[in-house]
Order: C-alpha cells, then structure tokens, then sequence
C-alpha cells in the first residue's frame, strides 16, 4: 500500500509475516465502524499504516500496541485504548476524544481534547502540551516544558538523544512527584523552581541558575 485509501469497518489484524502490512507514501487507513474496533499486529515492529485516521464514535483498542508512520487523527469521539504495547506514531496525533493507553510515543504534535490517562508518553516534538501525565520522557533539543507542568510519577529528560538542550517555561514551577533523571548528556535549563518528590539523577547539565531545586531523595551527579 503506497497510496489510495483503506476503510476497515471491524477489527483489524496483521496475523501472518513480517512487514505483512506496511504501508507507505501517501496511503491512509481509516477506522470508521460504529461498534467498538480492535488493531492487532503480528509483528508491530515492521507491519505498520502510514497515515491513520479514526472516525468510529465508539473505540478503537491497539491490542498490542502499533506503529504509524505519519499522523494519527481522531475526529468521530472515539476512545483510543491499549493495555499493552506501544503506540509509536511518527508525526502528529490529534484527538478530539479520550487517550487511554500503557504507552505512546509521539514525534509530532500531541493534541488531546478529552480525558488522558497513558502510564508512559515518550514526546520526541518540541511542542509539549500540558497534560496530567504519569511518567514522561522528553528527548528532543529544543523542547519546552509546559508552564506550571505536573508529572504524577517520574520525568526523563534526554532519553535515546544527543546533548538535546531541554528548558521549562520562564518563571513557572515544576513538579516532579517521583524521580527527576536528565540522561544522554542532555542540558536542562529550569525557568524556574523544580520540586522532586523522589530522586534526581543527572547524567547530563543542569542549568538552575537563581532557581531553587528541592530533590526529595537522593541527588546523584555523574
């Protein structure tokens, strides 16, 4: 598939190769039935859609988590769920419903309308919406934190990147209710103060300049 459309109005299952369904160029898959839908990859790795669009009013669950190499839009309120697995979209994903899933990796845009509850978000844009996440990692340079930007477990900044230059937004205060790790020799500059609940780790820079960093646990420089 490397261009046209395909409409899936049930479940939608990548059961037998590798790269048994791995579409590319221009190709769009819409999900448009009006019953909840299932997506199931044998092999999420090389299988994949490249655009993907949602219209089921009902909900879609990734049963094992899946790959998107372009964007990922949600116009008909329908719920994206996953218990397992990754969804990993390349480009943007845009929902005008509720995100419920383990874990999801984005390296666009992530524009969420409804309720949001995903144990892990990996956010590889440089636009970071605010959100009440659990655990985030942030790797891209150039990345701004959210003003006034809560994270419920743990924070990693710089994961899977180069020397990325990481800040938070001027004057507005981050809390960390678990661990704090900036990794992969990345450099964080705070706009202002940083509150750890847990550990802080930092296997990179940190730039705190006139701000207060209060760390919970243990502080470990390396």
């Amino acid at each position: 598939f490397t261009a046209g459309r395909l409409e899936v109005a049930g479940p939608f299952s990548q059961s037998s190769f590798t790269s048994g369904f791995a579409a590319t160029g221009t190709h769009l898959t819409v999900l448009n039935g009006t019953v909840p839908q299932t997506v199931s990859f044998n092999d999420p790795g090389s299988s994949a859609f490249q655009a993907l669009q949602i219209t089921n009013p009902t909900s879609v669950t990734f049963l094992n988590g899946g790959r998107v190499h372009g964007s990922v839009t949600v116009t008909g309120g329908g719920e994206i769920r996953g218990s397992t697995g990754t969804l990993n979209v390349t480009g943007d994903l845009t929902t005008d419903a509720a995100v419920d899933l383990t874990s999801l990796t984005v390296g666009g845009v992530l524009s969420v309308a409804g309720a949001y509850d995903v144990t892990t978000t990996t956010l590889a844009g440089t636009t970071l919406p605010a959100l009440p996440y659990h655990h985030l990692v942030v790797r891209t340079t150039g990345a701004v934190l959210p003003a006034g930007l809560h994270v419920a477990g743990d924070l990693t900044l710089g994961f899977g990147v180069t020397a990325p230059a990481i800040a938070s937004a001027a004057g507005a205060k981050l809390t960390v209710a678990g661990k704090l790790s900036v990794i992969g020799a990345a450099v964080f500059t705070p706009g202002g103060d940083v509150d750890v609940a847990g550990d802080a780790a930092v296997n990179g820079t940190l730039v705190a300049g006139a701000r207060t960093v209060d760390v919970g646990g243990a502080l470990t420089v390396s």
